[in-house]
Order: C-alpha cells, then structure tokens, then sequence
C-alpha cells in the first residue's frame, strides 16, 4: 500500500480500478490513462462509473464510490487467477491490437512477471493487447537480452513461461 499522504499513488490505484473495469466489466467507462493525475478524463470515467452504480455523479471519489470500485475490482482480479498461461503456437505472435483469451492470459504472464521486474509496465488483464502491453513486451526483451520488438512470438513466450516456473519453483523451496 501506500501512506495515505501520498495522493499520486492513490489517483493510479483507483485509475488501474477504472481502466481495468472499462476493459472489461464497464466498456461504457472511458478508458484512461494511469499516470495519477486526476484530471477530465478521470473524472468523466469516475462520473460515468457513479451512473452504472446510480450514485451521486460528483466526479469525486468519496467512500461509496472507492468500496464498489475496489469490490467490483477485486471480484474481477478473482476470477482472473489461473495459472492456465498455455495457449497453441498458433495464437503467436500476438501483437497489438489483437482481441482474444490469449490476449488475457499473456496479461496473466506479465503481471505474474512484474512481481521480479518491476521495471515492466503494468498491463491489467484485458484481453486486447494494448500500447502498454507491447511496452511491457519490449521491455521483457530487453530484460532478457533478445532481439527488439513488440510483439510477442514463440521465443519470448517460452522464455516467459520458464521464467515463470522457476519462479515458482523458488517460492515452493521457501515455503
């Protein structure tokens, strides 16, 4: 978390609510940037937000609208969690402004990778393959020495999935 006197932080946390809802609960809520600074955009996605649930359209951030924009959140964020990351060779390469499952799942990857990069940008968990997604692949390239690019291809997506089993192998020594 973070201390409650930092505002920036608080204005990314409930941007990444809104625009993880928009991808995929809400198309309705436009989608925004999280860069936490509440300005227009933010404020028509929370007053957009408020219409959906039929509370007070303030363009503010009050208790009512955190709770159900962290519950809503954290429901979503549940049903997400699956370690199922497999898809045929066939999906690849991804590339951006693809549309499908193997969209969401190679979210599932980063996010999954981010917890030991932290330098990856964040992606949510939609299932369109985004500007910020290609930038969280160009990264992982780089992280692991390969060759530019922004899409995701067979090479990349092995690397991915071994990263992520060692990993996970690591945590089961420690527990």
């Amino acid at each position: 978390m973070y201390p409650q006197t930092d505002k920036r932080a608080a204005i990314k946390e409930i941007q990444k609510y809104l625009f993880t809802l928009s991808d995929e609960r809400y198309p309705e809520i436009p989608r925004i940037p999280i860069d936490g600074i509440f300005d227009k955009e933010t404020e028509s996605a929370v007053i957009k937000y408020q219409e959906l649930k039929s509370f007070t359209t303030t363009g503010k951030v009050d208790y009512e609208t955190f709770t159900a924009l962290y519950d809503d959140y954290v429901t979503f964020e549940n049903e997400l969690n699956t370690p199922d990351y497999i898809f045929g060779d066939s999906a690849l390469p991804l590339k951006e402004n693809d549309q499908n499952e193997d969209v969401r799942a190679l979210h599932i990857m980063i996010n999954e990778l981010r917890k030991t990069y932290r330098e990856i940008p964040s992606v949510g968990n939609g299932a369109y393959f985004t500007r910020r997604t290609a930038d969280a692949i160009e990264e992982l390239r780089a992280i692991f020495g390969m060759d530019r690019s922004r899409q995701l291809d067979k090479a990349l997506y092995k690397r991915m999935l071994t990263e992520i089993d060692s990993r996970k192998r690591l945590e089961e020594m420690h527990e």
